[in-house]
């Protein structure tokens, strides 16, 4: 448990002392309560006639408290002049630091004129432990990845949940581990057809016990792997009417009618058809190619690029 203290001189023999400890801390509330205590020492010579009521005040964390007590004291004794406790809420990472003053009245005459002494200082608190966090890479679709979490305590458990548009799970449910398998299914690509990658978030809700201590999240890309494209086929038909009088094509007579057909994949649409033929380039689902120019066996070609 974290403690401090700030002593100032009072009188040549006489010393004011502030001092503070941690009692206990609460996990839960993310809340510690410190004790505290204003303090008189006084030396050999130190020793104080007074009975009449002096003011006091400390402020702790910006909560003040005030009093009157006596300061008459003993050579070579310790009084206590004020004391209590406060409690000191911590920030969401579980740590806290702060200030306090302290002052107290003397108004007497010790080898010259004492008024007020007064003092501050600050003090950091132990940390309380937090919520855990969570390291993960951008990844692929289909492909597993690893993420690991980072735990704050190990007294705490965790549940770790993703979401991909309208996909959703849980990776564990208050559990304890620190390394999760995860693999970015590929329908996941239904929520891009216009894109190369999807956005995966996750979410870590920390416990303690059934308390929940807090949430954390982290973000990722996956890519859309190139395994993910598009389907086609295309049918080829010559409208001259040469293959059906001949049994064959006629060099510089016949054309050819392609007739592609195709479907995006997870969503997307096709966004453009090209058939190769004759070293010509021709677009579309459905085209008549001019009078072929070559002879022997030639090759037909189409390609569909979805969006």
């Amino acid at each position: 448990m974290a403690s401090g203290s700030k002593s100032v001189a009072a009188t040549s023999y006489d010393t004011l002392k502030f001092s503070w400890w941690e009692n206990s801390q609460s996990i839960d509330g993310n809340y510690t309560i410190i004790g505290w205590k204003l303090e008189l020492i006084a030396a050999n010579h130190g020793y104080i006639s007074s009975s009449a009521s002096k003011s006091w005040s400390v402020s702790i964390n910006g909560t003040s408290y005030s009093g009157t007590n006596t300061i008459g004291i003993s050579n070579n004794s310790t009084k206590t002049l004020a004391s209590g406790t406060t409690t000191i809420g911590h920030g969401s990472d579980g740590t806290k630091s702060f200030d306090y003053t302290f002052s107290q009245q003397f108004s007497i005459n010790f080898n010259g004129w004492v008024g007020t002494i007064s003092g501050s200082g600050s003090g950091t608190l132990a940390t309380i432990p937090r919520k855990s966090s969570l390291t993960v890479s951008n990844g692929t679709l289909g492909t597993t990845q690893t993420i690991t979490v980072n735990r704050k305590s190990t007294s705490f458990t965790h549940t770790v949940t993703y979401e991909c548009g309208s996909y959703s799970g849980t990776l564990c449910t208050k559990s304890t581990v620190t390394s999760l398998s995860f693999t970015p299914a590929l329908n996941f690509a239904n929520g891009a057809p216009y894109g190369d990658s999807v956005y995966v978030s996750f979410k870590i809700d920390t416990y303690n016990g059934s308390t929940l201590i807090g949430s954390d999240s982290a973000s990722i890309y996956c890519a859309i792997p190139s395994s993910v494209k598009p389907t086609a086929s295309f049918t080829i038909t010559e409208p001259t009417g040469y293959l059906g009088t001949y049994g064959g094509y006629i060099q510089s007579k016949s054309k050819i009618n392609v007739k592609i057909t195709a479907s995006g994949a997870y969503s997307s649409t096709i966004k453009s058809y090209t058939t190769y033929l004759d070293d010509k380039t021709y677009s579309g689902n459905s085209i008549t190619t001019d009078e072929i120019k070559g002879s022997g066996q030639m090759t037909i070609s189409s390609m569909v690029t979805d969006s």
